[in-house]
């Protein structure tokens, strides 16, 4: 402690030292300055935020919800019970204002009733009492801890937090399971269903030629004291998206107060240009998805090429954007902050971990597709404490062109070292169950530019997916063929490499005894051990024959499970080259309970004597709402070092701060101070919003809910703002509601691909209202904010019997459909009467229709009808009693006006 205290001492004294102070006071400063966040004020936090969960709904193999929002209380995890009602197709409602839920369960005999304020409910015919602490409400909704949920409802919760997913697992068939088996059994194997369509109609979000950018921005500064000697440093990052030059353009800018180097110079700055559009409305006839200008990658290739590093260039392709760039393999990229971490879950089992790199990125390369589904969990650790989890499902059997189809990708660009690669491939869809691929590339392999051509066809015979491809180059040529399959839980990958003598490539580097031969294989399961204890287990074994018939043997093995709030991966890994046997282990694990997180993980070696080569540990506590109190140590036997730390972190709304000081076994000793905040600009009132999360690399959505009176569907004069409003975003609760003006942001909305939008119907604090439109579909961009306008009109209802005249009796009849037609005799509401006779339609908006009951439908059941009915339906939202309909036989037949 002396040595850290002696540290501190030298490196806030001196000239520069005096600069680490200054910024010290500024954050200080920041801390205490009120900050204008108007416009996050349309989505207030609510109390014990830091306890916020965001967790992943899993109903079978189904996800039902990437992110339902709970809330840890000690032990106990807080469930949403009408959002999580609404995603299970259960009949209950939640009314937080009157802290009551009601409804029924599966049966309407079943009725259901909560009573929060009374801490009673009422299921299954008999009344329950429970501890007020395990309901909370909310201004949302009713937040129920899910041992209650499990006992009150037919259903089976586990939570798992390693994972960050809700597992539901029904004790009765739920009707959304049933309507899953009846779309199971009506749809047919091929390519990947579309996506959801609701109908929406939709909007473009236009392009600018210069809009006022999202900025992610970290500043830092450090003193570092060795053997006498104290230098610091301020440091500085940011990110940025939005238009530019009429395209969406994304930077990054980063700087020191040292003198930068000109490779520090390239390093530090990026900048790209370009366009999505998952309909191919790009570049005219290339009909593209994407184009992009300036800092790109070149995608990997089977055998041939690594995914590459950033360089200046172009790319341009017409494959789905939610597609792998390489077939077989995966590559996750993106933007990381500085101080931020990130790991890597494939398939519920940790398969990598990266810290912040200096320039931003972070980089997980050619991950291996497995048949069957492909879940990639991203799990982002900020500095501040800050979580934040994004999630990918790939199906490698489902990414084959449709028949007839033609997909590209076209990219070159030229790195930092000045040496150039050029790529393009070019994927056909021959039937629905057979593609061919083909192209070439370019690329610099050991001071020699190298080109190779590429051909290969891909089927599919359930449950067969089969491979095979040749690649040909000036020095050599390569064939292979693969084979994947599921078999009883067992997912099984084979595949055989041939190499002539001569043939290299960034996989099989120029070698005086080159490959031969190369056989693989990796078997994938699943090990139920306990009904809440499931171990994914990876093997992977590799042979390779070399020219001179020696062979190099490799075999790995990960088992992944989580216990108890603690996730455990344990890693193996076994290999014989020129003779000589090395084996080597990694366990890493990972556990929160309440406020307090661990982590922790050893390396070691397994042959030549066991002996562990690093370790490393950290712990934090939440002492507050928001702050969090942190510790780290890590030993390194092969350089003989222990380096360790302690920090403060405080996550506020608006930003975050964190304080650390550390030091090592060799004397070093370091302080240093960090503030990240993001900004984005409303794009309909103008006011800035900050936040401690990263918001640059989403989309974002300014809507506005009014009443309209006047019925134009636009906001004027007389039409009035409507607060608490709530909005779905792809069918799951979005947490924001609109402010007193009617308007709200929904943040962090994905981007690249189809959102729809749509007013949460249950947040109307009317029944009788409805949205005009109901939701909008569009295509967000990183950094750009979009306004929607949702126009909030009164409807009516219908409602009258439908009687069946035989003679002189008249009695009401079920099962018949009925239609309402608007003005240009299309179809907008149907109903269908009640074993009495009875109808209503409901949410039927002011106008003028037509009702009638279709005449097939009659002729069907030998009925006709005495003619359709003229109904009006005022802007008040009158309700229409009375509209009813006389049936009969058709031997009956009076002079009755036709159908028109």
């Amino acid at each position: 402690m002396f040595g850290v205290r002696n540290g501190v001492r030298h490196a806030l004294t001196g000239r520069i030292g005096k600069r680490i102070l200054a910024c010290l006071q500024a954050c200080a400063l920041c801390l205490a300055a009120p900050l204008n966040t108007g416009w996050a004020q349309s989505a207030p936090l609510p109390a014990g935020e830091a306890d916020l969960l965001l967790l992943e709904v899993r109903l079978d193999r189904h996800v039902l919800s990437g992110g339902l929002g709970a809330y840890q209380s000690g032990r106990h995890v807080l469930l949403p019970l009408g959002e999580l009602s609404r995603l299970l197709t259960l009949a209950i409602r939640t009314d937080p204002e009157r802290a009551q839920a009601s409804g029924f369960v599966l049966e309407e005999q079943r009725s259901f009733h909560l009573d929060a304020a009374n801490a009673v409910v009422t299921f299954d015919g008999g009344q329950s009492w429970f501890a007020p602490h395990l309901v909370q409400v909310r201004d949302d909704d009713i937040y129920v801890a899910s041992e209650l949920l499990a006992r009150w409802l037919p259903i089976d919760i586990e939570v798992d937090f390693s994972a960050l997913a809700l597992n539901v697992r029904p004790r009765e068939p739920l009707p959304l399971q049933r309507r899953l088996e009846r779309e199971r059994r009506g749809e047919r194997a091929g390519p990947a269903q579309p996506e959801i369509e609701r109908g929406y109609p939709r909007t473009e979000v236009p392009y600018r030629l210069w809009d006022t950018p999202v900025v992610d921005l970290t500043l830092g500064a450090d003193a570092l004291h060795s053997h006498g000697d104290t230098s610091t440093n301020g440091h500085f990052a940011a990110f940025l998206t939005g238009d530019l030059l009429g395209l969406q353009s994304t930077a990054y800018v980063a700087g020191t107060t040292q003198r930068p180097t000109a490779q520090d110079i390239a390093s530090n700055f990026r900048i790209t240009l370009g366009r999505d559009d998952p309909d191919a409305g790009l570049l005219g006839p290339l009909r593209a998805r994407s184009f992009a200008l300036g800092s790109v990658t070149i995608p990997a290739l089977a055998h041939v090429a690594h995914t590459s590093p950033l360089g200046n260039g172009i790319s341009v392709s017409n494959a789905p954007l939610t597609q792998s760039l390489s077939f077989g393999r995966h590559a996750l990229r993106g933007d990381l902050p500085p101080g931020w971490d990130v790991e890597l879950y494939v398939n519920e089992a940790l398969v990598g971990y990266q810290r912040s790199r200096s320039d931003g990125r972070y980089a997980f390369d050619d991950v291996p597709l497995i048949y069957g589904p492909n879940d990639f969990r991203l799990v982002f650790h900020g500095p501040q404490g800050q979580t934040r989890v994004e999630r990918q499902t790939l199906l490698r059997e489902q990414s084959l062109p449709a028949p007839g189809q033609f997909h590209y990708r076209l990219a070159a660009h030229e790195d930092r070292r000045d040496e150039h690669r050029a790529m393009a491939q070019f994927d056909w869809g021959l039937t629905r169950r057979m593609s061919m691929t083909a192209g070439l590339i370019s690329l610099p392999l050991d001071g020699v530019q190298r080109r190779y051509v590429n051909a290969g066809l891909r089927a599919q015979w359930q449950p067969f997916f089969v491979t095979g491809d040749v690649v040909r180059s000036e020095s050599g040529s390569l064939g292979e063929v693969a084979l994947q399959t599921q078999l009883a839980g067992l997912r099984l990958g084979l595949s055989r490499a041939g190499l002539t003598k001569g043939f290299a490539s960034e996989e099989y580097l120029p070698a005086a005894n080159g490959i031969r031969w190369r056989d693989s294989a990796r078997l994938d399961w699943v090990v139920p051990v306990h009904p809440a204890l499931r171990l994914p287990v990876t093997l992977e074994a590799t042979r390779e024959q070399l020219r001179s018939g020696a062979p190099n043997v490799q075999a790995a093995l990960r088992v992944s499970g989580a216990w108890h709030r603690v996730f455990v991966t344990q890693q193996m890994r076994w290999q014989r080259q020129d003779g000589i046997d090395t084996s080597t282990g990694a366990t890493q694990l990972s556990s929160r309970i309440g406020s307090l997180g661990l982590r922790g993980g050893i390396s070691y070696a397994l042959t030549g004597g066991s002996s562990i080569s690093e370790g490393s540990a950290a712990i934090e506590q939440r002492v507050a709402e928001g702050a969090l109190l942190t510790a780290s140590v890590a030993r390194s036997m092969d350089l003989d070092e222990t380096r360790y730390s302690v920090g403060f972190t405080k996550g506020l709304a608006a930003y975050g701060l964190r304080v650390e000081a550390g030091g090592s076994s060799r004397g070093n000793t370091s302080l240093g101070v960090q503030l990240l905040v993001a900004m984005a600009r409303e794009p309909r009132e103008g006011v800035w919003r900050f936040d401690a999360l990263p918001m640059a690399d989403t989309g974002g959505v300014s809507a506005r809910v009014f009443l309209d009176r006047n019925l134009n569907g636009v906001e004027d004069e007389g039409d009035q703002p409507l607060p608490g409003v709530g909005f779905l975003v792809d069918g799951a609760r979005h947490p924001a509601r609109t402010n007193a003006q009617g308007t709200a942001y929904l943040y962090r909305l994905p981007t690249r691909q189809h959102v729809d939008v749509a007013v949460d119907t249950t947040s109307l604090e009317d029944t009788q209202w409805a949205a005009r439109p109901k939701g909008v579909r569009l295509v967000p961009r990183p950094g750009k904010g979009h306004t929607l306008d949702f126009a909030v009109i009164i409807t009516g209802e219908i409602d009258g019997t439908v009687f069946r005249v035989d003679g002189r009796h008249k009695r009401g009849t079920g099962g018949i459909e009925l239609e309402l037609l608007d003005a240009q005799r299309s179809v907008v509401a149907r109903a269908t009467t009640a074993s009495d006779g009875f109808y209503i339609v409901e949410a039927v908006p002011p106008g003028t229709y037509r009702l009638r009951i279709p005449r097939p439908q009659l002729q069907a059941q030998g009925l006709i009808d005495t003619g359709i009915r003229i109904v009006t339906v005022s802007p008040e939202g009158d309700f229409v009693n009375g509209v009813d309909f006389d049936l009969i036989g058709d031997w009956e037949r009076p002079n009755v006006p036709a159908e028109r």
